[in-house]
Parts: C-alpha cells; sequence; structure tokens
C-alpha cells in the first residue's frame, strides 16, 4: 500500500509541475544559481573522470600495440637465430614496457589519479537525490497552499480545518527551508572542494607522464655495444638524414611568410 501511496504522489507532483511549468526555485535565487553551478560541475567531474579512464586506456592500447608490432616485425626472420641485435632488443623491451613499466604507471595512476576524481564524482547523486527532494517539498508546500485556500473558501466559519490546513503549509514549507538552506550552503563547498581533488591529480598525472616515457626510452634504447659509434669526425647517418629533411622544410614557402 505504501509503494502504491508513493507513486500516487509522485505522479501527482509530475502532474502539477507541468501544470505549472516546471517553474521550481523561481522565486528563490539563491538556490537556483546554486543548482545551476552544480549542474555545471557535475557535467565537468563526469567528462573529467571519463577522460581520466580514456587516457590510462589509451596508454594501455599503445604498449599493447607495440608489443604486437615488435612480435609481427620478427616472423619474417628464419628462426630466432636469424634476429639482429636490434630487433631483439625491441622485441624484449616492447614487452617489458607492456608488462612490468605499464603495470606500475596504471597502478600508480589509478591510485593518484582515477581514484580520488571517482570518490569524488560519487558525492553528486547525494547531491542530485537532495535536489530532487527539495523540488517535491516545494510542490508539496504549494498544494498545501492551493488546499487551503480551498477550504478556506468552503467552509469560512470551519476553524478546526482552517487551522489543519495551516499546520500543513507550516510543516511543509519548514520542510522545504530546511532542504533550501542546506542546498545553498552545501553545494559551494563542494564545488570548492574540487581543487584540493583536481590539482595534486592533475600534478600526478604530469609526473607519471614523466615518469612513464622516460622509462619507456631508456628501455627501448639499445646498449651502447648494439651500435657501434660513427667514425670521428663523421655525422651520424640518421642526423644526416633528418637534417636534410628539416631543410627541405625551411625551403617551403609557407615557412617565409612574415609571421
Amino acid at each position: 500500500m505504501s509503494t502504491w501511496s508513493n507513486f500516487k504522489k509522485n505522479i501527482s507532483r509530475a502532474t502539477d509541475g507541468v501544470l505549472k511549468g516546471d517553474g521550481s526555485f523561481a522565486n528563490s535565487p539563491e538556490l537556483y544559481e546554486q543548482i545551476q553551478r552544480f549542474e555545471n560541475l557535475k557535467k565537468k567531474a563526469d567528462r573529467l573522470l571519463l577522460e581520466a579512464k580514456n587516457f590510462l586506456q589509451s596508454i594501455r592500447n599503445v604498449s599493447m600495440a607495440q608489443k604486437d608490432l615488435a612480435s609481427n616485425l620478427v616472423i619474417p626472420s628464419d628462426g630466432p637465430k636469424s634476429l639482429t641485435k636490434d630487433q631483439v632488443h625491441f622485441k624484449d623491451a616492447s614487452s617489458e614496457l607492456a608488462t612490468n613499466v605499464f603495470l606500475h604507471f596504471e597502478e600508480a595512476f589509478n591510485h593518484t589519479v582515477i581514484m580520488p576524481i571517482d570518490k569524488y564524482c560519487r558525492y553528486l547523486p547525494t547531491f542530485d537525490a537532495a535536489i530532487t527532494r527539495c523540488k517535491h517539498r516545494l510542490i508539496d508546500l504549494e498544494k498545501a497552499r492551493s488546499q487551503q485556500v480551498k477550504i478556506v473558501d468552503k467552509n469560512p466559519s470551519d476553524n478546526s480545518l482552517a487551522a489543519q490546513a495551516n499546520d500543513a503549509i507550516d510543516y511543509a514549507e519548514n520542510v522545504y527551508e530546511t532542504l533550501k538552506l542546506s542546498l545553498i550552503t552545501e553545494i559551494p563547498k563542494l564545488i570548492n572542494a574540487r581543487v584540493y581533488v583536481i590539482e595534486p591529480a592533475f600534478k600526478s598525472l604530469i609526473k607519471l607522464q614523466l615518469e612513464f616515457f622516460k622509462k619507456c626510452l631508456e628501455t627501448l634504447t639499445p646498449p651502447h655495444d648494439y651500435t657501434a659509434p660513427p667514425p670521428s669526425g663523421s655525422e651520424d647517418p640518421i642526423d644526416t638524414k633528418m637534417n636534410n629533411i628539416i631543410q627541405q622544410i625551411r625551403d617551403l614557402s609557407v615557412c617565409n611568410l612574415p609571421v
């Protein structure tokens, strides 16, 4: 019975909201402003959490793709004995990056970036529910006022009915004002608290990226005995080729524009 009663009350509130154009909190600019700020925060916080997870997944995909690439590069060879030192090193380094190096990065990233943001976002549904309750209490208050007017019009001499209607208004108004004050007070605190979550997470993101890519460079760099240094006085062939490409870019007319 209670479930059916709640269902009927919700339908009644929804109907009242439609008939009145759902002008919730129109008479309370301060509450309306805080709710708008909360809605904006919620969108950005949810998007931030999603992008943080997508970033981690992208690093995972790159690590696994590099491991697969290394495995496929050695397939055309005539067995392990025919692999060059560079091929062996690239294969081993890619495997190391996809397992140990990435797992260390993933663990630290989850702990210092995703988990704090996720914990912050978990508070948002609580505020959503409080806003919904406040809207319901406002509708109940307006309904109590409407019923009080009807009772007085129909029974102007019945003081007991008028007193009951006034008590219903006082109760509905007290509940609504309590929720309203709570939201006006707590929403700014929630918004300000984002600084203590996002700023450390962002700093951690930068440091973890730097550490991860530095480790990638160290792991992928072949040992000194793998590559012989160029003869004294001669330039590395790779450096020569890169310098030629850069010079070709400089020769393009777009690079000579007076910007």
